[in-house]
């Protein structure tokens, strides 16, 4: 079970869910909120990753922004990262490559849910139109779509 996160598609962006009665979190009983959470925060760049915009080198405390990650990744003692490669294709070319680093990105973020909670994984990535990726997952019976823009 999982704390709910309702995705709001005209803002695109997750927030909390409350229960009915409005006091207190809401439940997820299924993989759906962490699906979201995998795929949607942002997680740090690897050093061999190629960056959206230049960044200076790593004596430069800003180059320890620009490769973002999830906060949360600082108190994990085992050093897991949480959520997805999926920002550093923002401006990545309309191409194969891009469509297989996406599908890449996608099943590192959620490989998690299969090796920890036991979940059958299905990842399937494709260009929805031009510059518009689609990517859809399925954890077990859940399923989860996602559209980015590349090339920006």
């Amino acid at each position: 079970m999982d704390i709910a996160l309702i995705y709001n598609p005209a803002l695109r962006c997750c927030d909390i869910g409350l229960n009915a009665a409005g006091t207190d979190f809401a439940v997820d009983n299924t993989p759906a909120s962490a699906m979201l959470m995998s795929l949607l925060a942002q997680r740090r760049a690897q050093p061999g990753d190629v960056l959206p915009v230049d960044v200076p080198d790593w004596s430069d405390p800003v180059s320890l922004t620009a490769r973002r990650g999830y906060p949360g990744d600082a108190l994990d003692p085992t050093g897991q990262l949480t959520g997805s490669r999926l920002w550093l294709y923002d401006r990545a070319l309309a191409d194969e490559e891009t469509r297989q680093g996406v599908e890449s990105a996608v099943a590192q973020a959620v490989q998690w849910l299969e090796t920890i909670r036991g979940l059958a994984l299905t990842v399937k990535v494709r260009w929805a139109a031009p510059q518009i990726i689609g990517c859809r997952v399925q954890a077990g019976k859940t399923t989860v779509e996602l559209t980015q823009s590349v090339g920006g």
